[in-house]
């Protein structure tokens, strides 16, 4: 079965664009702070972490565990420069069905990783892609990618999509003949994250960074090392 390969076509000039917008958010670390954390934004933020912890705890009595499941929250936000919010929320529907899934909290961790990354390298925003993680975790749930599920991830996770396809050895567009049978089982999206994460990860590692995300690792130490 051939192995998933990504192409990550870098503009040189949109590069050296992109690093020196990000060495300017850096440079401007205290406005940056500043600018982003406002009282007012402090608190909405500090709100969103606890409705986060309080969803894990739905999870688990166990607060330590709770504990480990936010640092692998903040981990693979960190990696992947995404929103710690949306991270929180990608991790909390795998974990929702890990026990079904057969997967382990570390396994949990790097999926939600490896999605996100997934998300970041595609440039969709979090309004573009909370309509796909719903349906994602719906899919999770039920057990199988299919139907309107599986027309989500395949209109707004082409790296997820590939993923699958290769994983199942057919094309992406006979996905949804293989979905309309149920063959495109919960198990299927996990072997198929697991096989290509390193694929997934050396292709987000050529990647330039955005400004947005150096903004986003900020938010997301700014909370770790305050909480």
């Amino acid at each position: 079965m051939a192995s998933l390969k990504y192409t990550v076509d870098v503009d040189t000039r949109g590069a050296k664009a992109s690093l020196a917008s990000l060495e300017a958010s850096i440079g401007n670390l205290g406005a940056a702070v500043a600018s982003g954390f406002a009282v007012g934004s402090i608190i909405k933020f500090g709100d969103s972490i606890v409705g986060m912890q309080n969803k894990l705890r739905t999870l688990t009595g166990d607060q330590a565990l709770v504990q480990s499941m936010f640092k692998d929250i903040t981990a693979a936000a960190g990696a992947a420069g995404a929103p710690l919010r949306e991270t929180g929320d990608l991790y909390f529907r795998i974990a929702r069905a890990a026990k079904d899934l057969g997967i382990t909290q570390q396994q949990t961790s790097d999926i939600t990783e490896s999605l996100a990354k997934s998300m970041s390298m595609t440039g969709a925003t979090a309004a573009e892609t909370s309509g796909a993680l719903l349906q994602l975790g719906q899919a999770l749930q039920s057990g199988r990618f299919q139907g309107d599920e599986l027309r989500s991830v395949l209109e707004n996770m082409p790296i997820v999509s590939k993923a699958m396809a290769d994983e199942l050895g057919v094309t992406i567009g006979e996905l949804r003949k293989l979905g309309s049978e149920g063959k495109i089982t919960s198990d299927v999206f996990v072997r198929a994250m697991q096989k290509n994460k390193k694929a997934i990860d050396d292709a987000f590692a050529r990647t330039v960074p955005t400004a947005q995300q150096a903004l986003e690792n900020l938010k997301t130490a700014f909370y770790r090392d305050w909480e």
